[in-house]
């Protein structure tokens, strides 16, 4: 796991051949209130597969863009606007992707503003809560401690927090001694990223293990489970749901090496656990997580264009975050809205 495949390495592409490999990338929305831009973006991302190496984005590239060297989002959106032609080709080829929505803001808010209102300030002032923080209008301890506290709150109702109940469950349920295993980041290094690094690192994550909380991917694991097993208890049945969430290979587009080491980090101890907990001799497929350079794969730039496109449709539908997602999902079956997929 964790390997990267370079032109120089047949042996890496040999085997990258046989893998099931998905694609993904993420975008902020503009914020969907100006004054609180920084507080109000939402952090979307999206992954991508495709089983003819996407050969219609290949297409598409030739027939609107051919001295182009690589096609993103802002270009292939302003196209769409204008020919409908190519806004089909590009609606038909990513309809199938996954979307993740992490709106950090529905959970940090009325933290902050509670912040803002103890202490006088005018929120409208500040384009985001960290420069709020970082004014000096709160002692430092105690920019640091709401700081934390908001990181943390928005863990804990994110996909982190979820796949983390799945891993105390299994230990519980496996003998693994409390506290063993279930956190899958130091809550010290994740208060040293800055604020992007932390959005990608939980929008990342939310993309990679996010298969592991779909309802419907659930069900056919726990099917399985209880017609091999009749005996499965609840650490097994989520053990097996972890499962579907680590089976797949994802490259990202290149990014933070901070926030991408740590997410690697987390995903070793996700496969860790597996392995550990599994009640099967059978081997346990085992995803890999890289990141590449977009101008070398099309997968990337389809994932750079679906999330380019989730993020329009979400400001434009200029609604709460709920309705927004929705309107997201008319295009896009399979949204991930924080910890819960989208019905």
């Amino acid at each position: 796991m964790g390997k990267l495949v370079c032109p120089c390495n047949v042996e890496a592409i040999v085997d990258t051949m046989a893998e099931h490999r998905i694609y993904a990338d993420e975008t902020h929305t503009g914020g969907r209130d100006r004054k609180l831009r920084g507080l109000r973006s939402v952090t979307i991302g999206a992954h991508c597969a495709s089983e003819d190496d996407f050969e219609w984005l290949e297409r598409f590239h030739r027939d609107y863009f051919p001295r182009s060297p690589e096609l993103k989002s802002a270009i292939v959106l302003t196209e769409m606007g204008r020919n409908e032609r190519a806004n089909q080709s590009i609606l038909n080829g990513i309809a199938e992707a996954h979307i993740v929505i992490v709106d950090f803001a529905e959970h940090t808010q009325d933290l902050l503003f509670a912040v803002y209102k103890a202490t006088e300030s005018e929120a409208e002032a500040f384009t985001s809560a960290i420069a709020f923080l970082k004014t000096g209008r709160l002692p430092e301890d105690v920019a640091h401690k709401v700081l934390r506290f908001a990181r943390l709150r928005a863990l804990t109702y994110s996909a982190v927090g979820r796949v983390e109940d799945l891993l105390r469950q299994a230990a519980s349920a496996s003998g693994v001694p409390a506290g063993r295993g279930d956190k899958l980041f130091d809550t010290n290094a994740l208060f040293e990223l800055s604020d992007s690094e932390f959005k990608e690192l939980v929008t990342r994550f939310s993309v990679a293990l996010g298969e592991s909380l779909r309802p419907d991917r659930q069900a056919d694991r726990i099917i399985k489970t209880m017609a091999d097993y009749r005996m499965a208890h609840e650490g097994h049945i989520a053990m097996v749901c972890l499962e579907a969430g680590t089976e797949s290979s994802l490259v990202f587009d290149q990014g933070s090496s901070n926030a991408f080491s740590m997410l690697k980090e987390a995903d070793d101890k996700i496969h860790q656990a597996i392995e550990s907990w599994r009640y099967r001799d059978a081997e346990i497929r085992s995803g890999r997580l890289t990141q590449e350079d977009s101008r070398r794969l099309r997968g990337l730039q389809a994932a750079d264009i679906a999330a380019g496109l989730a993020a329009q449709v979400f400001e434009n539908a200029n609604a709460d975050t709920l309705i927004a997602a929705k309107a997201v999902q008319e295009i896009f079956h399979n949204v991930l809205l924080n910890d819960c997929w989208l019905k």
